[in-house]
Parts: structure tokens; C-alpha cells; sequence
């Protein structure tokens, strides 16, 4: 059965989120010593928001006792791409999320995983969307590296998703669904999220990528290029697409593949009541092909479209 990851960035969020459905959290701690070096422009988990971290290693020890007695697995994101003078520190937290015997620490990038690798600490690892996973070539160096889950980039397709997996079947696989879906590619993002908050303003887009950019598509000489291409492209470049991403209709294919070992769901910013609906609604539609086994494609994606349309 596909499993449900879902963000946590509050201890008190255990208990509602496992008992509507969550199979595992992703969460991170912004140590006082990393806020204080770096502040929260420069994140230590690709988040910027102050609110999508748990506050303390304290706080991380409670969702981790907490989440042990729903049996709810806790990964931990230290997924940023981070400066050499930074990787002493990020092998230091790593022993500490070891020793807490967190379930899994996420990374990600291919310097993050050889100083933990070299570091010998023998730390569950998996590499998130940082770490650019666009065939089955490159699961198979990460695996090699220790890496056991890979979590793959979101704007994969299901029929690439398929066959990175048929390609390279050991390794667990973890794939977006709801939420988040950047029209960028997370490991090559350099823009600079955040910085209107650090500096006290409060512009109506905090997003240095999901501002209303004037995009222009450029034709081939003496070529001319579709309208509908050309509407679809500007489509793809709204910011509303990272803001509420969509992907359950891909789930009447994506639970049919052998080898998705979870479904990733955006938002550890999020208020509780928000990851709760968002939790629900991945949840109502993974079970649905179960609980209506005859249910064809057509109708599956119309549901999904509807319940969208209407969340």
C-alpha cells in the first residue's frame, strides 16, 4: 500500500494528522545557532518561513514519541544546498537526528550526501527534490551512495516516473501529489525566497519566482509556433501553479505502478487546518480506486477535477 507523507511543523499536529491518514511526517528544526549565523534567508531546509520548522530538538523528541504511538515514520529535511564552511555543521546535525533515532534525514544535493557518507554515521538517507533526479542513471549513483528513498523532481510525468522506477527498481521512490507544483526545477532554484520577511516587508508576493513576469515566447526563424503552445507555456509560468498544484489525477495511474513507496504532500509552512484538508482530500482519492473498484479513468480524473475545483 502507497503510504501518505505529510509536513509537520508543529508537535501539537501529530495526533490530527496520523488519525486522518498520515503514514509519515517530514519536518526540520532550525537550531538557534543556525538562526543566528544565517538567519532564515539562507534556510536550512529550503524553507524560509519561520513557522514551517519545529522549534527545537525539544519539540522534535515530543512528534517523535508522539508519532511512535500512531506508528507514523519521521523524516527530517536538511535539504538545502549548503557552503563548504556550512558541512561541518550539517554532519554535526545529523549525528544528533541519528542519536535521536529520527527514521530518515532528507538531502539534497550530491555534496551533502558525501559528507555524510563520509562522515560513516549510519543515518537512514534519502535525496529530495534538490538533488535533480532526472533518469534512472542517477538513482543508480545515489544508491551507490547509500541513498535509500529517492523523492523525484515534480514536474516528472507519470510515464517518466514509470520508467526511471522499471529502470532502476531497488531503491524506494517517493513522488509529489498535492500542493507545490513549482513550474522551476527545485535543484537549479537560486532564487532568493524569504527576503522581504527577513527585512520586516510585507509585499502582497513574498516570491522573487512568483511574481507576474510579462513572458515572451520566442519562434524559430520563419516558424510559427502554435497559439495553443504558446497559452499552454504561459500557463505553466502562472505563479498560481506553485501555490495550488494538483496531481490527483494522476494517482488512478501512479498507484498502479510497482515501486512508489509513498506520496509527498506539499506544505510544512501551512496553517494545521490546511495540511488536515490537504491530508484528507490525497487520502479520499488514494482510497477511492479500492473502495470503487469498477470506477473507469474518465470518471476517476472528473472526480478529481471537481473536488479541485471546489477545495
Amino acid at each position: 500500500m502507497i503510504k501518505i507523507a505529510s509536513p509537520l511543523s508543529k508537535s501539537r499536529e501529530v495526533s490530527l494528522l496520523a488519525k486522518a491518514g498520515a503514514d509519515e511526517f517530514y519536518c526540520c528544526v532550525a537550531p538557534e545557532q543556525w538562526r543566528n549565523s544565517y538567519g532564515m534567508v539562507e534556510s536550512i531546509s529550503r524553507r524560509n518561513n519561520p513557522f514551517a520548522h519545529l522549534s527545537s530538538y525539544e519539540e522534535l523528541e515530543k512528534v517523535l514519541k508522539l508519532s511512535k504511538k500512531y506508528g507514523v515514520k519521521v523524516h527530517v529535511a536538511l535539504n538545502e544546498t549548503y557552503h563548504r564552511e556550512q558541512m561541518d555543521y550539517l554532519v554535526k546535525q545529523v549525528k544528533i537526528l541519528y542519536e535521536m533515532k529520527v527514521d530518515a534525514v532528507i538531502l539534497g544535493d550530491i555534496a551533502s550526501l558525501l559528507a555524510v557518507r563520509e562522515s560513516k554515521i549510519p543515518v537512514r538517507l534519502f535525496m529530495g527534490t534538490g538533488g535533480t533526479i532526472f533518469n534512472s542513471e542517477t538513482v543508480k549513483l545515489y544508491h551507490s551512495l547509500g541513498v535509500e528513498r529517492m523523492i523525484l523532481p515534480r514536474h516528472l510525468n507519470v510515464i517518466e516516473i514509470e520508467r526511471i522506477i522499471s529502470r532502476s527498481p531497488d531503491p524506494e521512490y517517493e513522488v509529489f501529489i498535492f500542493r507545490g507544483l513549482c513550474p522551476y526545477i527545485d535543484g537549479f532554484c537560486r532564487f532568493q525566497h524569504g527576503i522581504n520577511e527577513t527585512l520586516g516587508r510585507k509585499p502582497r508576493v513574498d516570491l522573487s519566482c512568483a511574481l507576474r513576469y510579462r513572458i515572451k515566447t520566442l519562434e524559430e526563424p520563419g516558424k510559427k509556433m502554435d497559439p495553443e503552445r504558446k497559452k499552454r507555456i504561459k500557463k505553466l509560468m502562472s505563479p498560481r501553479q506553485s501555490l495550488t498544484g494538483c496531481g490527483l489525477c494522476a494517482l488512478y495511474d501512479l498507484v498502479r505502478i510497482k515501486g512508489i513507496t509513498s506520496l509527498k504532500i506539499v506544505g510544512r509552512e501551512f496553517s494545521t487546518n490546511e495540511k488536515l484538508d490537504n491530508l484528507k482530500m490525497v487520502k479520499r482519492f488514494l482510497d477511492m480506486p479500492e473502495k470503487n473498484p469498477g470506477i473507469e479513468r474518465e470518471e476517476y480524473f472528473r472526480e478529481c477535477r471537481r473536488a479541485f475545483l471546489e477545495f
